[in-house]
């Protein structure tokens, strides 16, 4: 059988493939079969990068405490180690405050394999996955294995079963992966809760301990421009077209923010942004829209030639993104360019 399960970048890391089989295999680990089966640790994708710069970075914002099953410190895809738990098993992990507004996931670690039939393997053309498919996408929307909340409203979501693994190997394992189905309805700065369902049992039948299933808790990241310092009186960094500095801009140019979340335009008028012709000491009116995460802001006439420009953006001002979640206030961000 050639069949393989496709489950994205994050989870074929160094030590651990995915793989599907005609039957979930008994991998050859140093997991604990027998009893219930145990959440050793709960993973989230923050919004920072590995060592390296080639991972997004999943930091534990549960890891259970007396249980030297519990992962430590483990080798990530792109040669860096991140340290999953504490060394000392005795210790907890705080609670995650920045999972990417934009690609969070969580993964919940297990001690011993699942029951396989909390996932759907589907082939390519969206049907059962057969001994004769090239490749096959696993989901778990359908078996609702975990409850998730965000700012207290439900939040739909998908994700896989990975049934190989252990505490060392990337990503740990075994585990299930939630994926949100649409981070556009997640407010940036809310709390999320996870809930394990009583669905989730071990190949016996035996289900997670009622004290194990949650709420497991973690924290979006706040609203803010890309790359820039916090609080923003520094625009070096800062996702912002033409730059700090900037010079022989073009008169028909436009000027672009990237924020880390898919922003709302509206929350981008006059009061919240000004573009001051400082030659000319008169303010610059412009248009805003806004795709996913990029805001553009359009001038309505051209700029004129040779003249400086300041960009600020008010703290006073939130802009917000599109489920409500807004910048919180600071220090203005402020830039400076000519034409």
């Amino acid at each position: 059988m050639t069949s393989y399960r496709v489950q994205g970048l994050l989870a074929i890391g160094s030590s651990a493939l995915a793989l599907a089989a005609c039957g979930t295999p008994d991998l050859n680990t140093d997991l604990r079969p027998d009893g219930d089966p145990e959440v050793l640790t709960v993973m989230v994708q923050t919004d920072q990068l590995s060592a390296f710069g080639g991972v997004p970075e999943e930091r534990a914002t549960f890891c259970k405490t007396g249980d030297d099953k519990v992962p430590t410190v483990v080798g990530l895809p792109d040669f860096s180690i991140a340290q999953v738990c504490p060394d000392d098993h005795s210790m907890g992990v705080d609670e995650v405050a920045d999972a990417d507004p934009l690609a969070w996931l969580a993964r919940v670690e297990f001690d011993e394999l699942l029951d396989p039939s909390i996932e759907t393997l589907v082939n390519m053309d969206g049907g059962p996955c057969g001994p004769t498919d090239d490749g096959c996408v696993g989901h778990i929307s359908a078996a609702n294995p975990f409850t998730l909340t965000c700012a207290g409203a439900p939040v739909a979501y998908d994700g896989y079963y990975v049934p190989n693994g252990n505490n060392v190997s990337w990503p740990v394992g075994p585990n299930l992966t939630l994926i949100p189905s649409d981070y556009t309805v997640i407010p940036t700065g809310s709390e999320c809760s996870l809930m394990i369902n009583d669905n989730v049992v071990d190949k016996d039948g035996n289900s997670v301990p009622a004290d194990q299933r949650g709420p497991y808790k973690f924290k979006v990241q706040v609203l803010q421009i890309a790359g820039c310092p916090d609080p923003g009186t520094d625009a070096s960094g800062c996702t912002i077209t033409p730059g700090d500095g900037e010079t022989a801009v073009a008169t028909d140019a436009t000027i672009d923010i990237t924020f880390n979340a898919a922003i709302d335009a509206a929350s981008a008028g006059a009061s919240a942004i000004t573009l001051h012709d400082d030659t000319a000491n008169t303010d610059i009116a412009f248009t805003a829209s806004a795709a996913g995460p990029d805001l553009t802001l359009t001038p309505d006439a051209a700029l004129p030639a040779g003249d400086s420009f300041t960009l600020t953006i008010h703290s006073a001002d939130q802009f917000c993104d599109l489920a409500g979640g807004c910048m919180t206030p600071g220090a203005d961000i402020v830039i400076g360019f000519s034409t």
